[in-house]
């Protein structure tokens, strides 16, 4: 390549990023959140163990004609990219997927089991006991840990960010 070239492609990229970013800025501002897009990075709301899922549920008397009409009721996998709408409370159900964020942690995509008193409890769809259970990953959720309910999943283009985390990992 030539000095040309080298140059065209610096650009093209610096303008590439520079898209990226704006556009996820206007996506977080049309949706009323700061993680309007994320991507899935375990394995926790997959749905290969039926025991963590649909008897988890029932096991609590939540209706299988209520958890089919759920969102995702499929589950999500390792690698969906996932489109967030900014929520509060008030506005959210037993069922909903959630990404919230506790602290300085990452965001955590995972299901409302049960809202009480303010305080949601979540849980990864493939996890045997709640996220304020067991190995304790939260606390029960409360308004300002949520970042928005899950709206629409791309499947697989979520790679994309985690491959791009695992490179800049190795890293940093």
């Amino acid at each position: 390549m030539d000095r040309k070239e080298v140059a065209e492609t610096i650009l093209y990229m610096f303008f590439g990023f520079v898209i990226a970013v704006l556009g996820h800025a206007a996506l977080g501002y049309a949706l009323e959140t700061d993680y309007p897009v994320v991507s899935v990075v375990s394995e926790s709301m997959e749905h290969d163990d039926v025991r963590t899922y649909r008897e988890w549920f029932t096991d609590r008397n939540f209706d299988e004609t209520e958890l089919e009409k759920w969102p995702f009721s499929k589950g999500m996998n390792k690698g969906d990219l996932v489109l967030v709408k900014g929520s509060v409370i008030n506005e959210l159900e037993a069922g909903d997927v959630i990404v919230y964020r506790v602290g300085g942690g990452k965001p955590i995509i995972h299901r409302i089991v049960w809202i009480n008193d303010s305080r949601i409890y979540t849980k990864g769809d493939n996890n045997k006991n709640t996220d304020q259970e067991g190995v304790h990953l939260a606390p029960p959720i409360q308004d300002q840990h949520v970042q928005g309910r899950a709206v629409f999943r791309v499947p697989l283009l979520g790679w994309i960010k985690i491959a791009f985390m695992n490179i800049t990992g190795l890293f940093g």
